[in-house]
């Protein structure tokens, strides 16, 4: 069984039309699975990206937390 959870990985390089043009293909090509293996991926691919969007926000926080201490310090060593 091909793996239906992975899209192509040219899809984010497409323009809008090209890509609508896969998403109406995309519900034939899931046509012989049942609603609860369909849901099943979709929940996978929800999940996935949350966790996805989680890590990118950790690196966001890590980031202004390091460029806050970083002005810190140099604020301290001017008039300190």
């Amino acid at each position: 069984m091909p793996d239906r959870g992975k899209a192509p990985k040219s899809a984010p390089s497409l323009n809008a039309d090209d890509r609508a043009a896969g998403s109406e293909a995309l519900p034939a090509a899931l046509g012989d699975l049942d609603e609860e293996e369909a849901d099943s991926l979709w929940a996978k691919e929800a999940a996935r990206r949350r966790r996805a969007r989680n890590w990118a926000m950790l690196a966001v926080l890590l980031g202004l937390s390091a460029l806050f201490y970083a002005i810190t310090i140099a604020k301290m060593k001017v008039h300190g």
